[in-house]
């Protein structure tokens, strides 16, 4: 009788134990991108939490922004400082202050990429002492800001790169933000009006134009 022998093919046992290591691995190869789905998926969600976080409280103070008259120029202009990089308003302290006198905000980008909410009175912000300062997203690479109102050339509405020395708040504030190009997250274009565009508590005076007090 001619036997075969036992190197010209495997055994019923090695079949077996082969495919059973076959399966195990696979099953550890879909756990692993069960796994990894599920991380990216979370990473996503906290990334989406985050930019949401950070629209809500840029929603909440520019609607609030009070187009207060400064009283030191000749004729009325509300204090207000909008470029394309930075915007400089008024508006109501946070909540968890208190009531309290209008609050001076400064929403900038610093040298690290953080797009920071600073607050406080003129004065400390201007010596970067500002009451307090939030971070609101970090490793963003660029901030863009436009203003939507009468163009002072044409009197016409239109986006401006830049809102200085007018009588009153922009119909529209519009802002953007950039990540490097590995950055996953994604800035959906904030539009925001505030609630008043014209300081109706200053009573002006006719012949000159100026903010003669508040009502």
């Amino acid at each position: 009788m001619n036997w075969r022998r036992a190197s010209d093919g495997y055994t019923l046992v090695e079949s077996l134990a082969s495919l059973s290591l076959l399966g195990l691995v696979s099953l550890l190869l879909v756990a692993g991108l069960q796994a990894a789905h599920v991380r990216l998926a979370h990473l996503d969600r906290t990334d989406a939490g985050e930019i949401e976080a950070a629209q809500d409280m840029l929603r909440a103070r520019l609607e609030e922004a009070r187009p207060l008259t400064t009283l030191e120029t000749q004729s009325a202009m509300i204090d207000f400082d909008g470029r394309a990089d930075e915007i400089d308003f008024s508006a109501p302290p946070p909540q968890s202050h208190g009531p309290d006198a209008p609050y001076h905000y400064r929403l900038h980008l610093s040298g690290g990429g953080d797009l920071r909410l600073d607050a406080g009175s003129d004065l400390e912000l201007n010596q970067s002492r500002p009451v307090s300062s939030v971070v609101l997203l970090r490793g963003v690479s660029s901030l863009d800001v436009a203003y939507f109102g009468p163009d002072p050339m044409t009197k016409s509405a239109a986006w401006l790169g830049h809102w200085q020395q007018q009588p009153v708040l922009p119909r529209l504030v519009r802002v953007r933000l950039g990540f490097p190009p590995q950055d996953r997250r994604s800035w959906p274009t904030l539009l925001i009006r505030p609630a008043a565009t014209i300081d109706s508590t200053c009573v002006i005076d006719a012949n000159t134009g100026d903010c003669q007090g508040r009502t």
